[in-house]
């Protein structure tokens, strides 16, 4: 536009005077504007809101927008006017994408990108939820980005519904009560300080030995390795976990990594008497975990022969190295409980386990002694022993979370 003004202002001058404006008019226009300041990015179901503050006048400006932080394309057509612009998000597909955006201020030429802000679409999450939470098709999907602390009923995620936790995203849940996931839970967090946090607390006092909460998948959806997608939950710290089954996992697949679990019974003859419980129809993949005071259990039914697969995990200060209840057959397949650390200190207990023995081989039993395997205990009409052979002689590197 300043190009134009000046073109016309020179029309029919002589020779010098238009050689000497247009040396002004092109040092003038040539200076591309300040790129916009304070871009922000906040989410809503469906949309992206965004804000910003100009670096001066200009004719507009452009929206730059990419899922990896890498490759930025524009989506605006015509130059946006004023300091904000709503960026529409398709559902089912941009479900749990982090969005990145950037921004340019337009005049005679572009200017430099602005910074650059992130967010992901979805309803979020109050603070408070006084009676329970039960989630809604209609405002699904949901997404956790600060800390919501649940009384009086417990949390749970319906079939068919989706929530996404943030990096440093707090889940608070009473004592007594459950996280239930029936549809999808994810993880977005990255590993170290930005880890999610899934925890319990008593309303008004401390939390007693062994209070907690619960966390069960039930029939949640199932993770897909061929594309990531379905219930994947990673860099996140679970704790304050109940006694007794404190994470049950049955009819579904969810995958479990690089996480820390640990309970809240820690003291005491039933310190570590809260387990990770696969059963009926339970089909995880967990690696590169950590279990304090938990023990693993196989119990109820036999898990996915297919997809159920545990490696690279560290348990500490169990209340037994592992145990199997109640199961007509073995409950797995060799290979399928391999590459961990388990507190061979405890004796392995087979209570009600009837068929072929259970292959536990490729395992290190820290502690164990005389060693290198836990001493067997049997009990109801249990007719199958252990198979620890081999045994790892030594922890497997790595094991355990990278955080």
């Amino acid at each position: 536009m300043r190009r134009h003004l000046c073109r016309a202002l020179c029309s029919g001058l002589p020779l010098l005077p238009i050689l000497a404006l247009l040396s002004a008019c092109v040092e003038f226009s040539s200076k591309p504007p300040s790129p916009p300041t304070g871009l922000s990015a906040t989410g809503a179901l469906g949309v992206i809101h965004l804000a910003w503050k100009s670096g001066g006048a200009v004719v507009g400006h452009n929206i730059y927008r990419s899922a990896d932080n890498v490759t930025f394309e524009k989506r605006n057509g015509d130059r946006v006017s004023g300091s904000s612009y709503d960026d529409v998000i398709e559902s089912p597909a941009g479900d749990g994408v982090s969005y990145y955006y950037r921004i340019t201020a337009v005049d005679s030429e572009e200017s430099a990108p602005s910074g650059t802000v992130r967010a992901v679409h979805g309803s979020r999450l109050a603070a408070t939820y006084r009676g329970g939470f039960t989630s809604n098709a209609a405002a699904s999907p949901y997404v956790l980005e600060r800390t919501t602390v649940v009384d009086n009923g417990s949390f749970v995620i319906q079939r068919g519904d989706k929530l996404y936790l943030l990096d440093n995203a707090v889940l608070d849940v009473e004592q007594g009560n459950d996280v239930t996931v029936r549809g999808l839970l994810r993880v977005l967090a990255s590993s170290g300080a930005s880890h999610a946090k899934i925890t319990s607390h008593r309303v008004s006092a401390p939390l007693g030995l062994g209070e907690g909460v619960s966390i069960t998948f039930d029939g949640a959806d199932d993770f897909n390795p061929a594309d990531d997608s379905g219930t994947w939950i990673r860099n996140t710290l679970l704790s304050n976990l109940a006694s007794a089954q404190a994470i049950r996992i049955f009819g579904c697949s969810p995958r479990i990594e690089n996480c820390k679990a640990v309970s809240n019974i820690r003291t005491g003859g039933s310190a570590g008497t809260s387990y990770l419980s696969i059963e009926a129809g339970g089909g995880p993949t967990i690696r590169n975990c950590s279990f304090d005071f938990m023990t693993l259990q196989v119990s109820g039914g036999d898990p996915s022969t297919t997809t159920f697969a545990m490696d690279n995990n560290v348990f500490t200060n169990s209340y037994y190295s592992v145990s199997f209840w109640n199961l007509s057959g073995p409950g797995v397949n060799p290979g399928q409980i391999a590459n961990n650390v388990f507190d061979g200190r405890k004796t392995a207990y087979l209570w009600n386990v009837t068929g072929a023995n259970v292959p536990l081989g490729g395992n290190f039993w820290s502690g164990a002694f005389p060693g290198p395997e836990p001493t067997i205990v049997t009990g109801g009409t249990t007719s199958v022993t252990y198979s620890f052979s081999p045994t790892l002689p030594a922890a497997p590197s790595p094991a355990g979370p990278d955080w």
